[in-house]
């Protein structure tokens, strides 16, 4: 606690001091800092760091389209020189985990409201819909001490790393 404290306050009086020695007036002068927080791949992910993983995603692909795509154009029709930002789409991504009736959500959704729906089904069902798409796969190596089996768990290659979570 101490030391997030101290990292804390530093940190704000790096920027505050980064920000007043900045010529000028107002909020076109000053630097700000865009914390996509939260993506981590742990030893097991399951179903609720699949939910902040997806968030991540889509605040991931707000950026891009609000910022990078966006500010691109401006700067085109402006006609100014720039450095154009290549970036990838994680529309597949996107697809794949929140499109109605096929995403992972809908299945996983479904799945709940079977009566003889598992874990394995669920994950057979995931593969099978998805096998075309290469931002999902099924699990390839060792997960901690156990080798996850492809009924077990599936991957998606997310913009931050490829995640196995376990159904």
């Amino acid at each position: 606690a101490l030391a997030k404290f101290v990292y804390g306050q530093v940190f704000e009086w790096l920027v505050a001091r980064i920000n007043s020695a900045v010529p000028g007036e107002g909020a076109d002068n000053f630097i700000g800092i865009l914390d996509i927080s939260g993506f981590e791949i742990f030893a097991q992910n399951g179903f609720e760091q699949f939910c902040i993983n997806f968030a991540n995603e889509k605040i991931q692909q707000y950026f891009n389209r609000q910022i990078l795509q966006q500010e691109q154009e401006i700067y085109e029709l402006e006609g100014l020189r720039y450095r154009k930002v290549e970036f990838e789409d994680n529309q597949d991504i996107m697809d794949i985990v929140g499109t109605k009736g096929t995403g992972i959500f809908s299945l996983l959704d479904e799945a709940c409201r079977m009566p003889r729906a598992t874990d394995v089904t669920f994950t057979i069902k995931v593969h099978t819909e998805h096998s075309s798409r290469a931002c999902l796969a099924k699990p390839k190596y060792t997960q901690g001490a156990k080798r996850l089996r492809d009924d077990e768990a599936f991957v998606v290659c997310h913009f931050a790393g490829s995640v196995v979570y376990e159904s």
